[in-house]
């Protein structure tokens, strides 16, 4: 174990209610179904809830002024913060990691109480795993061969069904720059034993673990028609490792992709990693990315015109319309969770075909429920079982504000919110009243956040004189 000093980029886990108040705060007594939310302001870090709990975590003067913090929920009382811009930050809470901001920091996996990270990139990384409850640090063996993004969990390290165990694939520190010696480890991090499970002659930038962590492939190459080798671990699927031996596959979204490109028709299939047969799909292409999988087999890809098609089993695919582009390479909506489409699949926003409209799509229905125009951009801000709040931002800096938009799915209605020229609509809570930032250069009201009850259309002060934290809501895509 090691704390490593004097940062520059400072990670740290907050429990809302397991550190002490500091004076002049409330003293919160929290419920399992409480959500916390943090911000901050020039000198404190504080955690919230929306029926007025607070507590000031972190106190410190002039901590913040030139701060931006950022981060990770990780449970509905914790979160993982970084500050993205203040390179002479003093420590939150010792001991604490120290990380090159430079290199950038990003998170992989996350088993209570265990949140594994890697540091510099693109692919070979440092690795290290962050007990949020000792604040311990421990430094994986050699350098991690990671998704940059951590965007597939099927590419990371993996926890066991015990939640104490990780198994993860490194390579010699020594080996750059050919990196072409890697190892399959398996550590017990509440012992701190590790063990060798196999040794990997090559550098395997494909490999593919079942989320599980049981079985394990580790192709030799990158995917062009032939992997020149295949090694594997565990009891893996032998039909997966027969088809990627012939070249005839690769990996995405816990399945092995196969086209089959002598049909006429690019035809593809997908074999899930734990056996079960085979989903075969007509495909518009045969070069596709994958957005998500439905239940009832659909499937959501964009090809490499960034256009949007449903995939249905053996029937032909349905064009929905095209990504929204300036949202593709947004560093913002990595973290605040907008984007092009919900996590869970529901609602999807893409660019008419005909039309130079945004369009939201209802994917559990199968329609088209609201129709935009293309300036601002539209986005998928946030989302609950029947509702979708939508944010439409200008992003030239010379032009402020914001209009968010509420549909309600159960009664199918629109709901254009009070435009927003120095605000953000950010949250839904539970009852249907929303959360709403309004931003320091405001002259409408005094900056913080607010609950916005849909209903009367009243803003009520939540807390004041504060930035909201922007946390990322989906931890695994």
């Amino acid at each position: 174990m090691f704390s490593l000093r004097r940062s520059v980029l400072i990670m740290v886990a907050f429990m809302a209610t397991a550190i002490l108040a500091t004076s002049g705060t409330v003293k919160a007594q929290q419920t399992d179904a409480e959500v916390w939310y943090w911000a901050y302001n020039d000198s404190q870090i504080i955690a919230y809830t929306a029926d007025g709990k607070s507590n000031v975590i972190y106190e410190a003067e002039g901590a913040f002024v030139d701060s931006q913090l950022e981060g990770l929920r990780l449970s509905s009382d914790r979160a993982w913060l970084l500050d993205n811009y203040n390179q002479d930050f003093p420590p939150l809470l010792d001991p604490y990691m120290a990380l090159s901001l430079s290199d950038g920091i990003y998170p992989q996996s996350y088993e209570h109480p265990y949140l594994v990270l890697t540091q510099g990139g693109p692919t070979i990384r440092k690795g290290f795993v962050y007990n949020v409850e000792t604040q311990e640090i421990r430094q994986l063996t050699d350098w991690l061969v990671a998704n940059y993004f951590g965007y597939d969990k099927h590419q990371k390290p993996q926890f066991l069904a015990d939640g104490h165990t990780l198994r993860y694939y490194s390579v010699k520190e020594n080996s750059a720059p050919e990196w072409d010696e890697g190892t399959l480890r398996e550590l017990d991090l509440t012992t701190g034993n590790e063990t060798t499970l196999l040794n990997i002659p090559f550098l395997a930038t494909d490999f593919y673990a079942s989320e599980d962590g049981e079985q394990w492939w580790f192709p030799k190459g990158s995917f062009d028609g032939d992997y020149e080798a295949v090694m594997t671990f565990g009891p893996p699927n032998p039909q997966i490792t027969s088809l990627m031996k012939n070249g005839d596959g690769y990996f995405r979204m816990g399945h092995l992709v196969v086209y089959d490109l002598h049909s006429g028709n690019a035809a593809l299939s997908l074999y899930p990693l734990s056996g079960e047969a085979p989903i075969t799909y007509n495909a518009p292409t045969n070069q596709l990315d994958f957005s998500y999988l439905y239940l009832d087999g659909r499937l959501l890809v964009g090809d490499d015109f960034w256009q949007q098609w449903l995939l249905s089993p053996q029937s032909d695919p349905i064009p929905l319309g095209a990504v929204p582009l300036p949202m593709i390479d947004d560093i913002e909506y990595r973290y605040s969770g907008d984007g092009e489409f919900s996590a869970d699949g529901r609602w999807v926003i893409t660019r008419g075909w005909e039309t130079s409209l945004y369009q939201l799509w209802d994917m559990e229905q199968g329609i088209i429920v609201l129709e935009e125009s293309v300036d601002p951009e539209l986005m998928v801000a946030q989302y609950t079982a029947e509702r979708v709040l939508l944010r439409k931002r200008n992003r030239q800096i010379e032009i402020s504000g914001e209009v968010g938009i509420l549909y309600l799915a159960e009664e199918r209605r629109i709901i254009y919110l009070p435009d927003a020229p120095t605000g953000r609509w950010w949250d839904i809570l539970p009852d249907g009243r929303l959360l709403y930032e309004e931003e320091p250069t405001s002259e409408i009201r005094t900056p913080g956040i607010y609950i916005y009850d849909v209903a009367t259309e009243e803003f009520t002060p939540l807390l004041l004189n504060v930035k909201h934290i922007w946390l990322r809501r989906d931890f695994d895509r």
